[in-house]
Formats: C-alpha cells, structure tokens, sequence
C-alpha cells in the first residue's frame, strides 16, 4: 500500500473510531467528532495537526488556545483546512513565528515555528502578526513588534488557500498592495489575461526510478561521446538525454554546475564557467524513454531548483532548459503557448528581485511546490512582451550552441538581431551579465508598479532580515553588487521613463565599468555578423537532423587500415553534428 493510500485508510479509521467514542457522550467540547479538518488525504498525516484539531475540538465556546506548532499551520496546502476553520469560525488573535538560529531545538535552524493563540467561536476580522523572530525574549514584548494583518488583505495575497503571507514590517504589506494589483496575475490565472502556465513536479524520480536511467560513466563505457547540442551518442546510433538535476540551474544559467564524481550528497559538482558552457550531467536517460512518458513537458521549457529557502541568497533560480529531461529536484514550467517569447518573458519575471521578494513573503518552508508557487504575482504576459525583454533574457540564458533553434525564432520575431554579431548578443562576461540583469530588474520593478522607495526597500542591506537581499555579492564592495546596481538602473528608467530607458542601452558609470570587466572577450568580436548567423542557422540545420552513429570500437582503434577507418575519421563523424 502507498503512502497516500495508507494515509486515506487512517483517516477514515480515525473518523470511524472517533464517532463511536464520542456517540452518547457528553461535555464542554463539540459533539461532531474531530479529525475532519485534515486537509487532502493524499497529504501525509501530521501529528501537530492532529494535536491542533483535538485541542480546538475539547474547547467550549469562549475558550482559548495556546500552542507551539510548526510553521506550516499558515502556509502549507495541507493545513488549508484548519486555516478555514480557525479564521471562519475562531476569533484568531496571535500568530508569532521564530525562526530557530538558535538552536532551540535540536535540528535544521532553517525550521520555523509558531506561537498560535485563538478564541473558539467567531470570526477573525484581524490577526496580529510577527514573523522570522530569532530572540525568545521578544515574547516578552508583543505589542512593539506585532503587525496587524487584516482578514481583507488575506483574501487580497491568498485567495484560495488563505495561506498567511511573511512580513517582516508594515512597509511590506504596502508593497504587497501595490504587487497584487491591476498590473499583475496569479501565477495559476489559466483565463486568456494570465500565463496559463503548466506545471510539472516530477519527470523522472530519481530514486523511485533509477531504473529508467543510468550514470554518465556506465554510458561512456558503452562508447556514447557528447555532441555539441546536450546528446549523448552511441556507437550503434542509440541516443542519451541528459537528466537535470537542482544543482544544475542557475538563474538564467542552464548549465550551472557540471557532476564530477560521486552521487547523491556526496556527489562532487564543479562550477561551469560562462565562456564555456557545456552540459556535463550525472545521469543520461534513452531519448526514447523520454519521448515516451506521457507526463513530461515538451518543447521550450523552465526549470527551477524546487529545494529552496527564503533564508538563502536568492530563492528562485530558473532557466530556459529546451526540450531535456528532468529529474524531480527540477520542477518544469510552460506557458501554454510555448513560444519563446513567451517563456523567455516569464523568466524574466521568475529571476527579478521583485518577484523573488513576493515569493519569499509566501515561502515558509524549504520546498517551492506549486502551492507555494499558485498565489505569487506576475507581472500581466501582455506588459512584458511590449518591451524587449526576451531579447535581453535570450542573450543571459541562450549562451550554448544547444539554443540555436531559438535564436532563430526569435530572428524572424524581431529581424534586427541578425544586425549583429550572434557570438557578441552571448552574455559570458560579468560585466555584460551584471548590466543586462540590473536592466532586467529595473524593467520589471517597473511594470510591477514599483516606485523607487519601493525597491530601495526591497534590496535594502539589512542583515537583521533574514528574509533580505543583503546576502547578494555580500563578498564585493557595496558599489558593486547587483542590488546596488540594479537599483541605480531604476533610478535612472525613473527618471527618464520606461520608453526611453528600454532605447537607450543603459550602461554602468565609467568608474563602476572599469573594476567590473571587459564586456566581451576576444573571440565574440571574430568574424562578420553575416558570417556568425551563417554558423547559428548551421548548428540550427544539424540539430533538426539525427545525428549519425559513431563507428565500432574496432574501428577506432584499429590503424592498420584493415577496416579502412581510425580516430581521424571518428573525429570527423562527430564534427558533422558539431563545430
């Protein structure tokens, strides 16, 4: 039996025992037996959750309860249900949460927990309000640090799950107003206005079925060889997929961090540089098990690093991937439209700072599921294709011969690409990656409705917030990290609007471009425009073809002409799919 099966088969025998012992019996609690406000009994059952329901349950009306629970009471999918029950028909007065850095209890400091306080019966109109506390000491003292959080701005953040939005000061909530506003849509809006996003959690398991794929040194011994469009080919004309894992994806990074050695969290990773930019997987799947399984995604897709916090640096890191495979530490999105305009668009949104700030007042756990995900505000599909941001996204992502199918189709939406050199629209540099992505943020703070106060306030440097962007660049002087310059391009589209700060290729202060790098190295500025868009409609042309199988190995290695082939000619098999 499953775990959901098992699960659904315990609360029913919970709810069965449960009225048979209360039948006939009398008190101060309710006569209706506990146990039904559970949430989805495909949910795992937990036991603070049981605790809470009891406890409610033994009260008469009128009275109070006080209890130390985990955080997930206010955010998680699977406590929905006592959500409704407690701020339906309890007065919920307290909801004070601690994060554990101090080690209060014997586990990850990255857990949280509440102080929950409600009276039975009721409604809730307002709840008080504190969050990411450290000191125990602050309980002490609850008047000068709790938030008034009222019933209506619950509906506003969380209209379906009711899911308790972080703040950390009352600044927040006025910035959260002006997100949830006409300028923006739910992440899981499926009408014509929003994304109609599709969303898959799991592609592969990659325990529940290893048996689907194999490591890359088991391929290797097998004589597959890596072309230059992320396929593995075999010596029979077999074709390998790489399966993407979390540590994988980088913002507008799809080839992160490369599997050296090892597996699982021993498994020794090494950072990919920019300049050269190659898939280097732990495992490879069949592209026929791929092209098979019914409940992948196909074509343009985003993947994101679903194990996150929003303790850590950044939260979101997502990546325009292609059509690859993905493991379930990857989680996949897809505009239904699946254009890649359209999905260069979305990241864009996705790795803003004021994306990743809604997202972070939402996420309170260390998993970004799509409950996490389904009430966050993006930016109107419409607003972002009206300006050039696919392009600027494109030249972020799109840094590998892998994406010349997209290059070209955004060629044919927007013709004055091919104007330029296609190696010079890569971005590999820090300072050309640097100055696109405050370009970026500046654009999209903007189209979220963001008035620069707003964004100084977002990218604030306080390390007293855990919840803060203080830890980006936190190594490099303050004049050089991307907050600070982000936020000196939003000043600059402040003052001259939109229109005109889109047109004028916003570039760093010559001081600040001078410590940050060349923007191009020596190979990007080689060869004619003409002949650099004749190479990417090249590997365009190869990658739409099936690559030819590699010779046997007894042909590669044998010299003596016997079979009339040697490494010579193997090499320039492979050079037929790769440059």
């Amino acid at each position: 039996m499953d775990e959901a099966c098992l699960t659904k088969t315990l609360i029913r025998l919970l709810h069965c025992l449960d009225s048979t012992v209360w039948t006939g019996s009398y008190g101060y609690g309710d006569q209706d037996h506990p146990f039904r406000h559970q949430g989805s009994t495909a949910s795992s059952l937990n036991t603070y959750r049981m605790f809470l329901e009891i406890a409610h349950h033994l009260l008469k009306k009128g009275g109070q309860l006080g209890m130390l629970v985990p955080s997930g009471i206010y955010t998680d999918q699977g406590t929905m249900a006592l959500r409704l029950l407690f701020l339906n028909h309890c007065c919920w007065q307290w909801l004070f949460c601690f994060i554990n850095w101090q080690h209060v209890f014997d586990i990850d400091s990255r857990f949280k927990f509440i102080v929950l306080l409600l009276k039975k019966d009721g409604f809730t109109p307002q709840l008080q309000v504190t969050f990411n506390r450290v000191a125990l000491t602050d309980l002490e003292k609850p008047d000068t640090i709790m938030l008034k959080f009222s019933r209506k701005q619950i509906e506003q953040f969380s209209p379906k799950s009711l899911a308790i939005t972080e703040l950390q000061a009352q600044r927040d909530l006025e910035i959260l107003e002006k997100l949830y506003s006409r300028n923006t849509v739910l992440f899981d809006d499926q009408s014509q206005m929003g994304w109609q996003i599709q969303y898959a959690a799991e592609e592969f398991h990659l325990s529940k079925e290893s048996s689907l794929f194999s490591p890359l040194p088991n391929w290797e011994a097998k004589g597959y060889r890596p072309d230059d469009y992320g396929r593995w080919i075999g010596f029979d004309g077999g074709i390998a997929l790489p399966l993407y894992e979390g540590r994988m994806i980088g913002a507008f990074d799809p080839s992160k961090k490369g599997w050296v050695s090892g597996k699982a969290r021993t498994a020794i990773w090494r950072e990919i540089p920019f300049e050269g930019k190659v898939l280097e997987p732990q495992y490879l799947i069949p592209v026929e098990t791929y092209y098979q399984r019914g409940k992948v995604l196909r074509g343009n897709k985003i993947a994101f690093m679903r194990v996150s916090s929003a303790t850590n640096t950044r939260s979101m890191y997502a990546a325009l991937v292609g059509d690859m495979p993905s493991g379930h530490t990857v989680a996949i999105l897809q505009p239904a439209a699946k254009d890649v305009v359209g999905s260069l668009s979305l990241m864009a949104c996705l790795n803003s700072f004021t994306y990743d700030y809604a997202l972070r007042c939402r996420l309170g756990g260390l998993d970004l599921t799509y409950s996490v995900l389904s009430e966050t505000p993006l930016v109107l599909p419409h607003r972002l294709r009206q300006t050039f941001i696919a392009e600027i996204v494109a030249r972020l992502n799109l840094i590998m011969p892998y994406f010349a199918l997209q290059w070209m189709e955004l060629s044919t939406v927007d013709p004055h690409l091919t104007e330029q050199n296609w190696h010079k629209l890569w971005a590999i540099t820090p300072h050309e990656r640097l100055r696109l992505r405050c370009i970026l943020d500046a654009i999209v703070a903007e189209l979220y409705g963001l008035e620069y106060d707003d964004f100084a306030w977002i990218l604030s440097d306080d390390p007293s917030n855990p919840k803060g962007f203080w830890r980006v660049d936190k190594e490099k002087p303050k004049e050089l990290r991307h907050s600070t310059l982000a936020l000196a391009a939003f000043k600059r589209l402040k003052e001259a609007g939109l229109e005109v700060f889109c047109q004028e290729d916003w570039q760093f202060p010559p001081e600040i471009g001078a410590q940050v790098g060349p923007r191009f190295i020596s190979w990007q500025e080689q060869g004619t425009v003409a002949e650099s868009w004749a190479e990417c409609e090249e590997h365009a042309r190869r990658m739409k073809e099936v690559p030819m199988p590699l010779l046997e190995k007894n042909q590669e290695t044998s010299r003596d002409g016997k079979n009339g082939q040697d490494k010579t000619t193997q090499r320039a098999q492979l050079d037929l799919w790769s440059t």
